[in-house]
């Protein structure tokens, strides 16, 4: 039986013996949107990352949340629903018997080789979350272009280089920034160019004035005289400041876990703060320590969130 890993909610029990037997340790490994946790010491807390879970925590999630839990050898428990998801859960879910291998086992697996073979389903993941996290999506629109500036992207570069995906029918381009306003219908164009036969445009940070350092702003292109069906938010800092705050993510890590745990962490606070190039180079590093699949797969989805 063939499970599409973005239509249906994964949440599977990593070796969970019995409900009246301790579970072995599971950490939370990564956290988008609102997600809670009880347990006998706290009520409703909000969960962070490498929380380790008891028998009797209580997962609260809301809508257009996600979190991932791992165990030790870094197998991987995802819940996307909406929902209280406690021990009795998992274990019931983990023994249904239209499972008929081990999910605890081979989830990494599956996991990988459906983000490769399933680009409909990694574009789906992709286009959802754009729309959660103010991206534009009108009707019959075709599919965003974009590539980079990434969604949500902090930059330090004096020259901006924005690249976009071709299009099969039309060469010819219109590219705008605008205000990043929250409301898609009155943003204000700040910049327009017509691009013909090429799928970058590079600027000059200093010809465009109306640039704000740590302000918000949007950018888009489609095909000419086609509507603008998505944009990417980024924003400018100084490199100054931006190794201020590499160096104030890189001393609130726990150097207690292992490096690859670290680089995993480090991972989830760059994204946190738009560091998306370092958020990714973590990913590899810690693939490269272990060669262990389930650093590509969060690395996949990482860029598909973004991208």
């Amino acid at each position: 039986m063939k499970i599409n890993i973005l239509k249906f909610s994964l949440a599977l029990s990593i070796l969970l013996v019995s409900i009246d037997v301790l579970a072995q340790d599971l950490f939370v490994y990564h956290i988008t949107g609102e997600i809670y946790y009880s347990d006998l010491k706290n009520k409703n807390k909000q969960v962070f990352y490498n929380y380790k879970t008891l028998p009797s925590t209580v997962f609260k999630l809301e809508e257009r949340s996600e979190l991932i839990l791992r165990d030790k050898d870094y197998n991987l428990l995802i819940l996307k629903s909406k929902g209280s998801y406690t021990a009795n859960n998992l274990v019931g879910i983990f023994n249904r018997k239209d499972v008929e291998e081990n999910f605890a086992k081979t989830t990494i697996a599956f996991l990988s080789s459906e983000l490769v073979r399933s680009e409909e389903d990694i574009q789906e993941y992709a286009e959802n979350y754009l729309r959660q996290s103010g991206g534009v999506s009108r009707g019959n629109c075709l599919d965003a272009l974009m590539i980079s500036p990434m969604n949500g992207q902090v930059l330090t570069d004096s020259v901006l280089s924005f690249k976009w995906k071709e299009s099969t029918y039309n060469p010819i381009y219109e590219l705008q920034i605008t205000d990043g306003s929250s409301d898609s219908n009155n943003e204000e164009i700040l910049f327009y160019s017509k691009v013909e036969g090429a799928t970058e445009l590079v600027l000059k940070v200093e010809s465009l004035s109306f640039l704000k350092e740590n302000q918000n702003h949007s950018w888009s292109v489609n095909p000419i005289k086609e509507p603008h069906c998505g944009r990417f938010n980024f924003r400018l800092t100084s490199k100054e400041k931006i190794q201020s705050l590499k160096d104030l993510l890189l001393q609130s890590v726990d150097t207690s876990q292992s490096l690859a745990d670290q680089l995993v962490e480090l991972a989830s606070l760059y994204e946190t703060n738009g560091l998306l190039q370092e958020s990714v180079a973590c990913y590899d590093f810690a693939f490269t320590l272990t060669e262990n699949q389930a650093f590509l797969t969060l690395r996949k989805l990482l860029i598909a969130r973004h991208q």
